[in-house]
């Protein structure tokens, strides 16, 4: 979701794509989840995407919580 060294947003493509259009709707609604994820932690913390039994999922942690991962609601 960074800039390339250009300053072009840059775009997931082929299967990666496919599975955030399958989970999430669209990229754009991905992006918008991912963010709320990010920005609604207090403190110290991080979002993470991630694969399990084959699903997406967005895992959010505080750092007093890790390694314990906890997926997002969607």
């Amino acid at each position: 979701m960074s800039p390339n060294a250009n300053g072009e947003e840059r775009f997931p493509v082929g299967r990666l794509l496919d599975e955030i259009e399958k989970t999430f709707g669209s990229y754009d609604a991905f992006k918008a989840q991912f963010s709320s994820s990010a920005t609604d932690l207090f403190g110290s913390g991080c979002s993470i995407t991630s694969v399990m039994l084959y699903q997406l999922l967005l895992i959010r942690t505080c750092i007093s919580d890790w390694p314990g991962l906890y997926p997002v609601e969607l």
